[in-house]
């Protein structure tokens, strides 16, 4: 049972939180909210509120209406927020999986490109010296060519001043 205007006020001053706006008396707060929620019947004494037989009971269905919409808004806030979070940890935990994925491809892509560069610096050093061997076969047989040209003529000549 309610005892005084200051308890009526805490307990029912959610029904109509504008009637305690600005006030700090109880009378007056108490008796705004009894007209907020159109109750008849009611008397207001010098130091509570009467009430009708059943009036306290439609006050705190009211009440348990109000507590338990704000209850679901807050689950809802809560939920809602929870969901979010974990939709902002997935997405960055996406982000960083794809991060090290494409780090991961990249860093096998440069290592194919160097062992590509690796394979043609060996093919380039190992075929150097062949291709050197074959400029010199083909100086050496150019030369040969030449000399024995340059001595058949000699021999020629040789040959025709003997005659």
């Amino acid at each position: 049972m309610i005892r005084s205007f200051d308890e009526f006020v805490d307990r029912f001053g959610l029904l109509a939180p504008e009637a305690l706006d600005g006030s700090s008396d109880e009378v007056n707060a108490c008796n705004r909210i009894l007209k907020n929620v159109r109750l008849e019947g009611y008397q207001i004494g010098k130091t509570k509120a009467f009430l009708r037989a059943g009036q306290m009971a439609e006050l705190d269905t009211r009440r348990s209406e109000i507590l338990g919409k704000s209850a679901s808004i807050i689950q809802m806030k809560v939920r809602s927020y929870l969901a979010r979070r974990s939709f902002v940890l997935l997405r960055l935990s996406a982000v960083q999986i794809q991060a090290a994925c494409r780090g991961q491809i990249a860093r096998q892509v440069f290592e194919g490109m160097q062992r590509e560069a690796s394979s043609l610096l060996i093919q380039r050093h190992f075929r150097m010296p062949l291709l050197s061997l074959s400029r010199l076969k083909a100086a050496i047989a150019t030369q040969c060519a030449w000399r024995g040209k340059v001595a058949r003529r000699e021999h020629r000549k040789l040959k025709m001043a003997a005659r």
